[in-house]
């Protein structure tokens, strides 16, 4: 894509195992035609071969991205993860889970559509995102303790920033493990905070100060207008929608 609008353009490539962080086009993916979520995740998953794994493999992907519409102004703060799931055990499959929270938004400000997470640290890290500037840092004195100890520690590190995060859950592989954001935005189903931990990966903690490109800002305030109106975001919708398809106003010049 020659000029985004919803889209950063660019996706982070983890290897744990290599200690290495690299960039990569969104547009690699297509994601004009999977959107965002569970369609963008599996062309990406697709990408990769669809690699038959046991979900506590070191090569089985962590895949987690937001769509266009995310950190638009509006109920739009979502991500989806997916992952080959220990949940479903003994017959694990790839399959998602969502989540809300500040994570998303922020995920979208620092300039990234998704991250790509393979292989496995030799010790517990975690990922710092802040803008351009992409770290895998040292977790030792993060693992053992639970969420909202660990976001209380990260956020005091890092003012202002999200925190993604797994708990001693997570930490021994239960095959039930959550990841959460804040208090609320947890990805509940999958087990893929076991998958987290099998990679030895505490938590990913992000910041970023750029914004979201709307090819029709006008026309999308509108909608939102409308929205606050009518007080249902439901109704608000059926009516504007029909006026001014959303994905249209996010992404496309008249």
């Amino acid at each position: 894509m020659t000029k985004s609008y919803g889209w950063t353009g660019k996706m982070l490539w983890v290897d744990l195992t290599k200690g290495k962080t690299t960039k990569i086009p969104t547009s690699d993916f297509e994601p004009e035609k999977f959107i965002g979520g569970v369609g963008l995740n599996s062309k990406i998953f697709w990408e990769l071969g669809c690699p038959e794994l046991e979900s506590f493999h070191p090569d089985s992907p962590i895949i987690l991205s937001v769509g266009p519409l995310t950190g638009a102004s509006g109920p739009f703060t979502r991500a989806t993860i997916c992952a080959i799931a220990p949940q479903c055990y003994p017959d694990e499959l790839f399959t998602y889970s969502g989540f809300g929270g500040k994570f998303p938004s922020e995920l979208k400000y620092a300039g990234y559509d998704g991250i790509i997470i393979i292989g496995k640290a030799d010790k517990p890290v975690y990922l710092s995102i802040h803008d351009e500037d992409v770290e895998i840092k040292n977790a030792d004195m993060l693992w053992g303790l639970d969420t909202f100890e660990t976001q209380k520690v990260l956020t005091n590190s890092y003012p202002r920033a999200s925190v993604l995060t797994i708990g001693p859950a997570g930490e021994n592989l239960s095959r039930t493990a959550i990841i959460i954001n804040e208090t609320s935005g947890a990805a509940g189903q999958g087990g893929y905070g076991a998958v987290m931990g099998s990679k030895n990966l505490k938590a990913i903690v992000t910041r970023g100060t750029g914004t979201l490109k709307i090819a029709r800002p006008d026309d999308f305030m509108e909608l939102i207008r409308h929205r606050k109106a009518a007080g249902d975001w439901t109704a608000a919708a059926a009516h504007t929608i029909q006026r001014y398809p959303l994905f249209m106003i996010l992404l496309k010049r008249r």
